[in-house]
């Protein structure tokens, strides 16, 4: 059953250039620093959430073709955060009914054989269930610009695009790192742009990860290389405020699908507002997420993030970058320390 949202503005019938419009009102406001535009918000707040239905479908495959038969796996679903749609829609030329990873499920393996295993589970028998209309491997040379390794498979369910990421722990430990130091300096170093030293520091942890996951070693002048790059990463941190207060988490597992968790964190002061269970429900819960986003706004250093996880202890893992010892932490699960 479609939302009262979503029947209101009538956007299983509404046009897709209704759907760009309202993503063009919402990066023309964020250019010029104006008020959110309310009507084109909620038009983009249903938008996404007529994408939680394919996700959750999404989500119980990859849990049945990849996390139950590797009991090691972790995987973890989440709408993209408004503020994300919006800088997205801003550093490319995407129009939002174009975006393809409005809906996306992560999962965690242990190595790269188990990628390349999870990688040919989805790709076969899909028909009549889904499609798979691209994948971007970038496993063996990183992307260029920021030395991101991962495998992404855009699976298509109900005409509606869920992005699958595909990662070894590794690979999920750099880029948590690269999330926590983007979030904690204000640089978008996950789209590239920031001081030319930090972007060459996680490049080459990138590649150095990439050397320990083919059982090859770290040069001692790599790791020189690399312990002098994150001295000047943390130079550009905050001062550090103190101990991070821990979330209250709560402990409820659940055996056959997932539960959806909203998150309200403070990037200014490194800590969590609140953590909130909204049910199984990914649609309904998806419906109460753009109201949270109005209540805690971006631009005061708030992230609201709904993600969907069979515990709160997976997303310790899968979200690792909101977790840690201190404020500037990057290194939550010691995989940095590896290679330094």
């Amino acid at each position: 059953m479609r939302s009262p949202l979503a029947v209101t503005l009538g956007l299983m019938q509404i046009s897709k250039t209704k759907v760009d419009a309202a993503g063009a009102s919402l990066v023309e406001a964020s250019v010029n620093k104006l008020p959110e535009p309310r009507e084109a918000s909620n038009v983009v707040d249903a938008w996404r959430q007529l994408h939680a239905d394919s996700m959750e479908w999404v989500s119980d495959l990859l849990k049945r073709r990849v996390v139950e038969p590797l009991p090691t796996a972790r995987a973890a679903q989440r709408l993209k955060r408004k503020p994300q749609i919006v800088e997205k829609l801003k550093r490319s030329s995407t129009r939002l009914s174009q975006m393809q990873d409005i809906a996306g499920c992560r999962a965690l393996l242990p190595d790269l054989a188990a990628v390349e295993a999870a990688r040919a589970r989805l790709l076969k028998n899909t028909a009549p269930w889904y499609s798979v209309k691209d994948e971007d491997d970038y496993r063996t040379d990183g992307r260029p610009d920021t030395g991101y390794r991962a495998v992404h498979l855009k699976l298509v369910r109900d005409e509606r695009a869920v992005e699958v990421q595909l990662r070894t722990i590794l690979q999920h430990a750099w880029a948590e790192a690269v999330e926590r130091a983007g979030e904690r300096t204000n640089f978008a170093l996950k789209a590239g742009e920031g001081p030319a030293e930090v972007l060459d520091f996680f490049r080459a942890a990138s590649d150095a990860f990439a050397l320990l996951e083919h059982g090859k070693t770290v040069s001692a002048k790599m790791r020189r290389m690399l312990r002098h790059g994150y001295s000047g990463v943390r130079s550009y941190l905050p001062a550090d405020s103190g101990p991070v207060h821990p979330a209250q988490l709560d402990a409820l597992h659940f055996a056959s699908r997932s539960n959806n968790w909203l998150i309200i964190y403070n990037w200014h002061e490194a800590r969590f507002v609140n953590w909130m269970s909204l049910g199984t429900d990914a649609e309904a819960a998806a419906e109460r997420y753009g109201d949270y986003e109005r209540r805690y706004p971006f631009e005061d250093g708030y992230e609201v993030v709904l993600i969907g996880a069979d515990s709160a202890e997976t997303i310790r893992h899968t979200h690792a970058h909101y977790f840690g010892s201190s404020p500037n932490d990057l290194d939550p699960h010691g995989f940095l320390a590896r290679i330094l």
